[in-house]
């Protein structure tokens, strides 16, 4: 479930049980709400990303490659970055890209998978989820990216899954 899905669940459930407590005219005791289980709080993480292609796709089915370093709030997140992608033509002469990107530092590494639109002047905006290895065990990331191959920015977070 991701987060703003819990967080409507979560109110949801509250205004269920808040409006179930208040209604009844009996002298029982409100209900209490235990936390989920295994659902941790998120930290909220902003940044950027800068990269340089270092092969060009010409064709749908050929294989571009992007060398970044991305630089990120929370330094779990920053690190080299390495991303192979492809893309479709679509009828706006913009094109759908999807693809995958490992980065790396110190702490362990993220293996992130994405997809996106990229306009004709090259404007693109894509949605990243990561999965942490090594030390980032256990952890994931989900965040949006938009910018140009050159520089982009990012906001999401980053939370513990198990």
């Amino acid at each position: 479930m991701t987060r703003n899905r819990c967080l409507a669940f979560g109110l949801t459930t509250m205004a269920a049980l808040a409006f179930a407590a208040c209604s009844g005219g009996g002298s029982s005791p409100a209900p209490t709400i235990a936390p989920t289980p295994g659902l941790a709080a998120a930290t909220d993480v902003v940044g950027h990303v800068t990269c340089s292609l270092t092969a060009i796709p010409n064709t749908p089915a050929e294989i571009g490659r992007l060398t970044c370093t991305q630089v990120a709030s929370d330094a779990r997140l920053s690190g080299a970055e390495e991303a192979t992608f492809r893309y479709a033509d679509l009828p706006s002469d913009s094109n759908l890209m999807w693809g995958s990107n490992t980065i790396t530092n110190d702490g362990g590494s993220w293996n992130c998978e994405f997809v996106g639109l990229r306009s004709p002047n090259g404007y693109h905006a894509f949605d990243f989820s990561c999965r942490g290895g090594g030390g980032h065990a256990g952890l994931w990331a989900y965040y949006h990216q938009d910018g140009d191959v050159g520089y982009s920015a990012f906001s999401g977070w980053i939370e513990n899954r198990e």
